[in-house]
């Protein structure tokens, strides 16, 4: 049991407040002081300023939720928290475990580790989540390095099986856990489309950009039309690929939508496309859509970039198709929007939805997380 030890939780994506709702879920049902150390402030890619703001329903249980100042903030790579900020808490407290969601060669990572030991936390396990699934070549010359920092952990946890065999090539052996990404049980709910038997609505959330194959996407829907299917594509997203959505009259568009109103978009579809397509500095690494999507009771056509194979493996729901083939993607379409009508369909799609809950619910990855701690790696 975890019961009276404490856990401090560290990483840029706290300062928004549905990324905390897992760690209010474990700090709950493991009865553990749960400690956050959040930005005052980020900016992503698809907003320039995020400020942070408590919220009663995300940080209920959480302990202390510390925001700090970050420099270079919005770099992945480059940013760190306040140092003088971290050694107050650090020295304050003392932690039975570290959790940290970065890369190994972030000069964040680098921080922390030495605010570890020169806090007298250096008995504290350190647990890092990484993300990096494609190997880079040109950043060879910090393998040397990454596997110094590696020393300093105790566990490194994975979202697919891709960034694993990353770290082995790397020449990093120490233990690592698979973690994938959870939802909120109490946001993303079954419920009933209420959608019309003549029009079959798929959708598409997330960054309007080329490796999200939005492209693919239009090109699909161009050949549902030659085919005479009738559908509507609902968007919802932001990025530099917005302009040929606003130009089609098939497409309803509806902008930037927060996380917290997420479940409210899955609920105007049918089924979810998740087209993405692998780039030279780019793969599908989890696809949380995949997820929420089917914790909605939507299910999901994703192509084979990356990990959306594994992750939709795990559901037994293997609708793929090659990426970068627009044909296919809308044949998969077609072929789906039959196949729902079919007792064998919804029963196929009720199942992938209970081995969502099963899997990747709140609930059941923070009972998987406190197995990871209490091992003795």
């Amino acid at each position: 049991m975890l019961k009276e030890k404490k856990l401090l939780v560290i990483g840029h994506s706290l300062v928004i407040d549905t990324n905390r709702k897992f760690w209010s879920v474990f700090a709950k049902q493991n009865n553990v002081h749960t400690d956050l150390i959040a930005p005052a402030s980020w900016k992503s890619n698809l907003q320039s300023h995020i400020p942070f703001k408590a919220n009663p329903y995300t940080d209920d249980g959480i302990k202390n939720i510390f925001t700090c100042d970050v420099i270079n903030k919005g770099n992945g790579s480059l940013y760190f928290h306040s140092p003088l900020s971290l050694f107050r808490i650090f020295k304050k407290n003392e932690y039975n475990f570290i959790f940290v969601n970065q890369e190994t060669w972030a000069l964040s990572t680098l921080l922390i580790v030495f605010m570890k030991f020169i806090s007298g936390n250096n008995k504290a396990k350190l647990y890092l989540c990484v993300a990096q699934n494609i190997r880079k070549e040109k950043l060879r010359i910090l393998h040397p390095y990454e596997q110094f920092i590696s020393t300093f952990i105790t566990g490194f946890l994975y979202c697919s099986e891709g960034v694993k065999d990353v770290l082995r090539w790397k020449g990093i052996r120490t233990p690592c856990f698979y973690f994938p990404l959870p939802f909120d049980a109490g946001e993303f709910k079954a419920l009933p489309s209420g959608s019309s038997p003549d029009v079959f609505r798929i959708g598409y959330l997330g960054r309007l950009t080329e490796d999200k194959g939005i492209e693919i996407l239009l090109n699909a829907c161009d050949k549902l039309k030659e085919k005479g299917f009738k559908y509507k594509l609902i968007v919802g997203g932001k990025g530099p690929l917005e302009s040929k959505l606003r130009q089609r009259t098939d497409v309803e568009f509806l902008g930037l939508i927060p996380h917290n109103e997420a479940h409210r978009f899955y609920q105007k579809i049918d089924c979810f496309i998740l087209p993405s397509q692998t780039l030279p500095h780019w793969k599908e690494q989890f696809g949380r859509v995949i997820t929420e999507s089917f914790a909605t009771g939507r299910p999901l056509i994703g192509s084979d970039s990356g990990s959306i194979p594994e992750v939709l493996g795990k559901l037994e729901w293997n609708w793929l198709f090659p990426e970068k083939s627009s044909e296919d993607l809308a044949n998969k379409i077609m072929e789906l929007g039959n196949y729902l009508s079919t007792e064998e369909g919804k029963k196929h799609l009720n199942h992938s939805v209970q081995k969502n809950v099963e899997l990747f619910s709140h609930e059941s990855v923070a009972t998987y997380l406190s197995g990871i701690f209490q091992s003795k790696a």
